[in-house]
């Protein structure tokens, strides 16, 4: 051992890595609520085990990072129960997540089974159903906590920032009831994303493919990492030896992190972005704000984007670099007395239209190509205009783009609109 590995281990400052996972581990796990109280109250069984292995998952990082932040091992804690816990939980994590996966993966492939769809499925069917869901859910979970007290020659080990770790017995046995079922079952759950390729269910068959592509590189990578090294026979006695067992292993880190606590970090982030951004998670927010009181808060905030919505709508569109675009113009404004004919730059005379008022609406029935000939002030009082406005004329223009015609009304306008041309698809008009 050199003279800085030494330092490390005499040092009680955290390693730069533990305060790193740690904050992000809080801040996955915070991602991670609102998808799992959505999918939960939508009673979607597979998506919100899931969603609460991350969580428990991202918990325990945090703790850890916590408990054990540098490489000072005489003032470490000894974990005990929390570590027995915990080492059980992280076995059970090996299997559970690529199970899940499968588990949204195989349902999703039952629905695209335009084969052998139910259309109206039975009670008994429903049930059928959903005991699968458990099973495929819990069982390789479960089995795999119960097969670790088969090759748990030790109580656990104590790993700088990583903290509470699995021990392993060196034996075949080992490598065939711990480290090779997680590597089948991402295999499997590769089979079901490439079957799978139209998703109807976009959400759920992204999160299920990001598992995937996240969990299965990383299990093979921890796959070849844990294979046991000149394995030995596997020998009851010598790996259940109570005196071996009790004793607690303590490594130093020398503040590396392992690459599968990042991506069960990662994991958060993807799950709260395909889910914890959507319309429903939005109204769930609104719901949340509402319940502590700040519902007058969330009617502000839609307020404002319904004046953003409407002032966008009111907007020529797009324009291009040659100063033209294509948009939609759903707005209301005044037919006013100088509604007639005109040249292109003539003044307008009265014409058959009157005084009137009428409203421009988008509509998908015309296509009238209209130019923003002009932007002038105009003079009219205007009771709801504001300063900061003018007044376009709009005209339709002939394919050579010199306007004649009917001219159809003015609208008001942002005055830093400046003078501009743009082309409007799907205008008509409509009288009051």
């Amino acid at each position: 051992m050199d003279i800085t590995q030494l330092s490390l281990l005499l040092s009680t400052t955290p390693y730069p890595l533990a305060i790193l996972l740690a904050i992000l581990s809080a801040l996955s796990l915070l991602l991670t609520l609102p998808p799992l109280i959505w999918h939960a109250k939508h009673t979607n069984l597979a998506p919100t085990f899931l969603t609460s292995l991350i969580l428990l998952t991202n918990l325990f990082n945090l703790l850890n990072a916590l408990l054990w932040p540098n490489d000072h091992l005489p003032s470490w804690p000894s974990g005990k129960i929390y570590c027995d816990l915990h080492v059980k939980f992280t076995l059970a994590t090996s299997t559970a997540l690529p199970s899940a996966t499968l588990c949204i993966l195989r349902k999703l492939a039952l629905v695209l089974d335009t084969d052998n769809l139910t259309i109206t499925p039975t009670p008994s069917h429903l049930r059928r159903t959903r005991l699968a869901e458990i099973a495929l859910c819990f069982i390789p979970p479960i089995a795999t906590m119960i097969s670790h007290f088969l090759v748990q020659p030790t109580r656990y080990a104590i790993v700088g920032i990583a903290g509470c770790t699995p021990s392993l017995s060196n034996t075949w046995l080992s490598a065939l009831l711990i480290i090779l079922p997680p590597a089948l079952l991402a295999l499997v759950n590769v089979y079901y994303a490439l079957l799978i390729l139209v998703p109807r269910f976009v959400r759920l068959y992204l999160l299920a493919l990001g598992f995937v592509f996240l969990i299965f590189p990383v299990t093979l990578y921890l796959l070849f990492q844990n294979w046991p090294r000149d394995p030995s026979p596997f020998d009851w006695g010598r790996v259940h030896d109570y005196e071996a067992w009790k004793q607690i292993a303590m490594v130093p880190c020398l503040g590396s992190v392992g690459v599968d606590k990042w991506m069960q970090v990662v994991a958060g982030g993807l799950v709260f972005g395909l889910f914890g951004v959507g319309s429903e998670a939005r109204g769930m927010y609104k719901g949340w704000l509402t319940g502590i009181g700040l519902g007058g808060v969330v009617r502000e905030c839609e307020a404002l984007k319904t004046r953003m919505k409407g002032w966008g709508r009111g907007s020529a569109g797009s324009m291009g670099a040659d100063g033209r675009g294509r948009g939609r113009l759903s707005t209301s404004f005044s037919f006013g007395s100088g509604l007639g004919r005109k040249g292109s730059h003539g003044s307008a005379n009265k014409s058959e239209l009157g005084t009137g008022t009428g409203t421009m609406t988008s509509s998908s029935e015309m296509d009238i190509d209209l130019e923003m000939q002009t932007v002038e002030l105009d003079g009219t009082e205007r009771p709801s205009q504001s300063k900061s406005e003018v007044v376009v004329s709009v005209v339709p223009v002939s394919g050579d783009r010199t306007a004649k015609g009917l001219k159809v009304g003015r609208m008001s306008v942002p005055r830093w609109a400046g003078v501009f041309k743009g082309k409007i698809h799907g205008i008509t008009q409509a009288e009051k």
